[in-house]
């Protein structure tokens, strides 16, 4: 026996013998002790994630509730613009035109009120109409008698009641409802002798409309000669009508039509089904 080995206890060969005859459970136990702590330390993180984020929701609510004037204000529609006026003579009457834009892309007038100014002061009837997001709309006071010639209008708006649309209504009015073809000017340019267009129209839309408008819009070059609006009723769907409308006073041969037309199509009562 070599007297440099060491000898070894008997107690240091039993707990040899049961480390190794432990050792599975003991690994078993450091691995199982590693998955606590670390679903520990997860769970904190969690519960701390939620409180910031609880904090940030309160402190934002109480910041709309402070800012909220400032943002009424940042959101409000923008005012209606008037973008042109015209003044159309036919003797004593005249039919007054002024062209006015909604600049609010997702925001509808759903009722104007107004009345038209001239001669200083005299008020025309009062008069209502919508218009749409971003359209420039021609507001029209026909056959208005003067004894006096009438060189300056204006508009006093009354009412205002605006509508922001969601991504359906927004679609909806913006979709293309009517094809007009086929148009066809008949004027001569003779005094006091019948003058009229007429044009094919086509429901392009899934939709019937109970009433919609057309107004006629004559131009010598940039400026505007004669106007004129044709209501028709009860508009089927994919139906084609021919339209006309006339004019009895003196209009130059030479200028071109622009149709333009007018139909609620969110409102219930003016679309309908056919019953079978």
């Amino acid at each position: 026996m070599n007297l440099n080995e060491k000898q070894i206890s008997e107690k240091e060969i039993e707990r040899n013998l049961w480390y190794i005859e432990n050792k599975p459970k003991i690994k078993k136990a450091i691995v199982f002790l590693l998955i606590l702590i670390s679903l520990i330390f997860y769970g904190i993180s969690i519960f701390k994630f939620i409180n910031i984020k609880i904090s940030d929701s309160q402190n934002n609510y109480t910041s709309s509730n402070i800012n909220f004037t400032e943002w009424h204000i940042k959101n409000a529609p923008q005012e209606l613009q008037i973008i042109d006026k015209d003044i159309i003579s036919k003797g004593n009457q005249y039919d007054l035109i002024i062209s006015v834009l909604n600049p609010n892309e997702r925001i509808l007038i759903t009722e104007l009120s107004y009345q038209f100014i001239y001669n200083n002061g005299e008020k025309g009837p009062l008069q209502k109409t919508s218009i749409k997001p971003l359209e420039n709309k021609k507001l029209i006071a026909y056959n208005v008698e003067s004894n006096k010639i009438i060189r300056q209008i204006d508009i006093e708006i009354n009412n205002i009641i605006w509508k922001r649309l969601n991504n359906n209504e927004l679609e909806k009015i913006s979709s293309e409802l009517f094809s007009i073809k086929n148009k066809k000017i008949n004027i001569d340019g003779q005094s006091q002798k019948r003058q009229w267009v007429e044009m094919e129209v086509e429901n392009i839309s899934p939709y019937n409309f109970a009433n919609t408008r057309f107004y006629i819009f004559l131009y010598l070059g940039q400026k505007l000669v004669a106007v004129n609006q044709i209501e028709e009723y009860n508009f089927y769907s994919n139906e084609v009508r021919n339209l006309e409308t006339s004019w009895f006073y003196k209009i130059s041969p030479y200028v071109n039509m622009r149709v333009e037309y007018e139909t609620d199509i969110l409102d219930e009562n003016n679309t309908f089904i056919i019953k079978k």
